[in-house]
């Protein structure tokens, strides 16, 4: 689907290479300086880069910082739709920005704008998770012997995408339709997980006994 070897019912258009830098109208980083004395216990969300997941951003452990301090810092603010990615440690892992945390912060992550004409976020952030992101990432990276991705490295980034933003649109909702199955899945294995594990416990301890089928 991300590379146009299998095209979707109602599309023929064309697709072409892009660079992150021709697909989107900001590229940064977040605060990338010390922030400890501005931490709170209310306030203004920053993520780190452990709260960035492949395509969902994790708030199960989020920080905050002063308020009047993260508004003197607008140039690091995010919006709903930006694009997060981790440029230190497992590089190249994005999520996009949902509605509820519009206005936070982050710490020394890669924050993208795309263009809302040119490329859909959410298409840029599969992309990013894929074989064929890490791929490139890895070769943004070669020759380097490092384990992090600066701006001007990661705006040379270069994907493949139909022109037809509608087409974009209609891979993503399929990826998150099979991601929704996937975590449905996953849900029900945990629970048959725990169920397996309380029998066991129960048969293991002779507080349930069989019954012979001879007896039966």
């Amino acid at each position: 689907l991300l590379t146009g070897k299998r095209r979707l019912p109602g599309f023929d258009g064309e697709w072409i290479n892009r660079t992150i830098k021709e697909s989107c109208s900001r590229v940064g980083v977040g605060l990338a300086t010390s922030v400890t004395q501005y931490y709170r216990t209310s306030g203004t969300v920053i993520f780190r880069n452990l709260n960035i997941k492949p395509n969902y951003l994790d708030d199960s452990d989020i920080l905050y910082l002063d308020t009047d301090f993260a508004m003197s810092n607008p140039s690091k603010i995010i919006r709903t739709g930006d694009v997060l990615t981790v440029h230190t440690g497992y590089v190249g892992i994005s999520c996009v920005v949902p509605p509820k945390y519009d206005g936070a912060l982050t710490f020394t992550t890669l924050i993208s704008t795309t263009k809302s004409d040119v490329l859909v976020p959410e298409y840029l952030a599969y992309h990013l998770n894929s074989d064929l992101g890490h791929a490139e990432i890895e070769n943004l990276q070669a020759g380097g012997g490092r384990n992090n991705l600066n701006v001007a490295d990661f705006v040379q980034y270069s994907m493949v995408l139909p022109v037809d933003i509608n087409e974009q649109k209609a891979i993503v909702n399929i990826l998150i339709d099979m991601d929704r199955e996937i975590s449905e899945c996953e849900s029900k294995l945990e629970k048959y997980n725990h169920i397996k594990q309380g029998m066991m416990s129960e048969l293991l301890t002779g507080r349930i006994r069989l019954i012979d089928k001879e007896d039966a």
